[in-house]
């Protein structure tokens, strides 16, 4: 793209607090219920002024760059255990059960009108139970 006046940034954002793990059906997962989630303003501030400045890569939030820096010294075998070990069903009672982005529930609460339903997309979800905060 050099000499071109087009830049390129790629945007990894980590596991940020969107609907992304509703409708990848991952919200049982030790990522989503036992860890704290980006939020999604800051990690779409953090890409827009990459891509302002004219970087690269952006990766928003310390854990987000160590876990970028991990992957980098591990072998993908090993960084591939790593995301598997996070997609995993929680084992923690508790922890989170709902998106707290006020946007996604209302984009979920939008399809939800559309189509009749009451979770956002997934007919065959039906049996999940979504609690509110």
């Amino acid at each position: 793209m050099k000499g071109t006046g087009v830049t390129l940034t790629a945007l990894l954002p980590g596991a940020t607090d969107t609907d992304f793990f509703h409708k990848a059906r991952a919200e049982d997962t030790v990522i989503y219920k036992e860890t704290d989630l980006y939020d999604p303003a800051e990690v779409a501030k953090a890409g827009f002024e990459g891509l302002m400045a004219g970087k690269d890569k952006v990766i928003p939030g310390p854990m987000n760059k160590m876990q970028g820096i991990m992957s980098n010294v591990m072998t993908d075998k090993m960084a591939a255990g790593n995301i598997k070990k996070q997609m995993e069903p929680s084992e923690k009672d508790g922890g989170r059960f709902s998106i707290g982005h006020e946007r996604s529930a209302a984009e979920r609460e939008r399809i939800n009108k559309e189509t009749g339903g009451f979770d956002g997309d997934f007919e065959e979800h039906s049996g999940h139970v979504h609690k509110d905060k």
